[in-house]
């Protein structure tokens, strides 16, 4: 983490650490406005059986609250690491937890179901998210039909509710989805963009010993200009110029430094 502030955000090597230690940190804004609208529903929706006494809804408000409260400070990071996947597993199963003590699909905290199985999908995409959101329709509606309540109404809420839950993670794993391929592309962009800069200056480089060879005819004084600054512009081992001869229709070797090529070369002699 320290090496990762010390290094220039604008660097696209830097940004593509980040997003794989962290692959929440994208949509860090989109979660914590998700948790903190079901929250709001979800306290709404339990503040008349609060008042009515209900210490148990109570109890798993406040455990909702307080985890929005802990997750807006310190935002839930996901990488490579098992740490990571667990805090959602945990997190997902305090969620069903609260549902399953407070009414099941009735509820007043269904709605925080939502957020766990968001940052799921967020998280790893589609079949994570789909998995996190059968698992916890599977928590909610079997004890809940195992207890009798297995009446027309209360299987339309649970249908209604596990398509409600099923389609938050498929959204979000698109979601996820579509945005790597954007960075994706980003990528390549600059990727390609680095290259063309790359050869711009090379080729400015070029122009500028073009533009600075001596205006004297004297080929020997010529020479040993564009060698001197060739040795300014660019770091080398070996360099060497070649000069075509129409009379014998060979290449004589000028200049050259660190190597010893021939004196002379036909065009099949060449260097590739």
């Amino acid at each position: 983490r320290r090496r990762l502030r010390l290094t220039s955000p604008a660097d696209p090597a830097t940004r593509a650490t980040e997003r794989a230690s962290d692959s929440l940190r994208t949509f860090n804004q989109a979660i914590l406005v998700i948790r903190w609208v079901t929250t709001v529903l979800s306290v709404a929706l339990a503040a008349p059986g609060i008042q009515d006494g209900d210490t148990r809804l109570a109890a798993a408000t406040a455990a909702i609250v307080a985890l929005t409260a802990f997750r807006s400070v310190r935002p839930l990071r996901y990488g490579q690491e098992l740490g990571p996947l667990l805090q959602v597993l945990a997190e997902a199963a305090l969620t069903i937890i609260a549902i399953v003590s407070t009414g099941y699909w009735d509820s007043p905290l269904v709605f925080s179901a939502l957020t766990a199985v968001a940052v799921a999908g967020f998280a790893r995409g589609f079949g994570f998210g789909i998995r996190v959101a059968g698992l916890a329709i599977l928590a909610v509606t079997l004890p809940w039909m195992l207890e009798g309540s297995s009446g027309d109404d209360e299987m339309r809420t649970s249908l209604q509710w596990s398509a409600e839950v099923l389609l938050v993670g498929v959204v979000a794993g698109y979601a996820r989805r579509i945005n790597g391929e954007a960075e994706e592309r980003q990528s390549l962009a600059l990727d390609r963009l680095g290259r063309l800069s790359d050869a711009n200056t090379l080729l400015f480089q070029l122009h500028q010993v073009t533009q600075s060879l001596p205006a004297s005819l004297d080929l020997e004084e010529a020479l040993d200009t564009t060698v001197a600054q060739l040795s300014d512009l660019f770091d080398h081992d070996t360099m060497a110029i070649l000069l075509y001869e129409e009379s014998d229709q060979r290449w004589h070797t000028a200049r050259r430094q660190g190597t010893r090529p021939p004196a002379r070369m036909t065009a099949d002699g060449l260097p590739p």
